[in-house]
């Protein structure tokens, strides 16, 4: 799993969080070449986690989103799943999730399957949303 490494404000006991599993359109683009990402943004009372795929050609297949937060005080485990199908060129949100928790007590993970093929997509973090 990928470490997340931003500031998240308090999931453990409080267990304070929102998530959701949609395909749905976006306007900001991958980092070069990628095919996809699991994108941290910051926001205000936590972090957003976004899992991100930009294909390069019709594709379709299968995708993991997970997040652990295990410590002393309690611990959570959100995992996300699905099958997905993409044009070329677009930009999609299969999974979001957003925390109160720090980040630095968090594990997360976002894996596609496509063609026979399994990728680990890289954490990216984006600015702070105001």
């Amino acid at each position: 799993m990928t470490p997340v490494s931003k500031s998240l404000i308090g999931l453990a006991s409080g267990l304070g969080l929102v998530a959701c599993a949609a395909v749905a359109t976006s306007a900001d683009g991958p980092a070069s070449g990628a095919l996809c990402e699991l994108r941290q943004t910051v926001i205000p009372g936590g972090t957003r986690l976004e899992a991100r795929v930009f294909p390069q050609a019709a594709m379709t297949g299968s995708y993991d989103l997970n997040v652990r937060d295990a410590r002393r005080s309690g611990s959570a485990s959100i995992d996300q799943s699905g099958d997905f199908s993409a044009s070329r060129g677009d930009t999609l949100v299969l999974g979001e999730i957003e925390l109160s928790t720090q980040a630095r007590h968090l594990d997360a993970s976002f894996t596609l399957r496509s063609g026979g093929k399994t990728y680990l997509c890289p954490l990216r973090s984006h600015p702070t949303e105001l």
